[in-house]
């Protein structure tokens, strides 16, 4: 089984000055040794291990992926976005692709900051898989 990496529907990422991160770059890495790891533009590329996104995945104009981020269940990942001068934006997302959930509001919450501080947007449904996923992603 898989699961999202980053979150379905697309989730958009911003530069410091609020403005979508157009031309940046999404690397999926293994954690253990910093190599290039596949992610899938779908569940079922993902379950059977087929059509890899390339890597990185560059984002577009409106700073969202093109494609989705699919990972296999429990696998290692790490996730760095950088600028479109290649500068890191964010290299501490770290997760192990597997169904989550959150306790409570305090949880919410430390998501909400979480994903503000990275520049996500979105509107996110607290009873969504994705919440929990995102939680335990930008958490670890």
């Amino acid at each position: 089984m898989s699961f999202p990496l980053l979150g379905s529907p697309k989730i958009q990422f911003f530069d410091s000055s609020g403005s979508p991160l157009t031309s940046g770059t999404l690397a999926v890495l293994d954690p253990a040794d910093d190599t290039n790891k596949a992610s899938y533009p779908t569940a079922d590329d993902a379950d059977a291990a087929t059509n890899a996104n390339v890597n990185p995945v560059v984002l577009d104009s409106r700073g969202e992926p093109p494609n989705g981020l699919f990972g296999i269940d429990g696998e290692d990942y790490k996730i760095i976005i950088k600028d479109s001068d290649a500068a890191t934006v964010d290299d501490g997302c770290h997760t192990n692709v597997s169904g989550v959930t959150y306790q409570n509001t305090a949880d919410r919450h430390r998501l909400h900051r979480r994903l503000q501080r990275l520049g996500i947007a979105g509107r996110i449904n607290k009873d969504l898989f994705l919440v929990a996923f995102l939680f335990r992603l930008l958490l670890q």
